[in-house]
């Protein structure tokens, strides 16, 4: 295409700027056409069965270890453990291991002592049967 009463510079930018856009223009255009006549691609593996994965890889229902540090280094709550008891001058995993035994000994101690609350026990009062 000419280009009449400009000067070289100009004519030469425009020229070059319409150049790069019908270049982009026409890639676009065949980008839409190869992509329309090649087939789908099939998944090799589902949704479900990514998560599935997912759960089975790093721990039941994506829980970790409860012993072991949520980060590295973590030095926070762990139950039943006090400065002076069962953590002092332990690992993590070795204060929460045994947190953890002294509050699953302390729930079965509980359900113990729950379950003899709800035997049957005599009434103490007289009952009398309506005449």
């Amino acid at each position: 295409m000419f280009r009449y009463g400009q000067t070289f510079g100009r004519a030469a930018e425009e020229s070059i700027t319409q150049y790069i856009k019908l270049q982009a223009e026409r890639k676009a255009r065949e980008e839409v056409k190869r992509s329309r006549s090649l087939p789908r691609i099939k998944e090799k593996r589902t949704d479900s069965q990514v998560i599935q994965d997912f759960y089975n890889k790093y721990g039941l229902d994506g829980r970790s270890n409860p012993n072991y540090p949520p980060l590295p280094g973590y030095t926070g709550y762990i139950p039943k453990m006090k400065p002076t008891d069962l953590g002092i001058g332990r690992t993590f995993s070795a204060a929460a291991r045994r947190g953890l035994a002294q509050v699953s000994i302390e729930r079965e101690t509980r359900e113990v002592l729950n379950a003899g609350l709800h035997v049957a026990l005599p009434s103490t009062r007289p009952t009398t049967t309506p005449s």
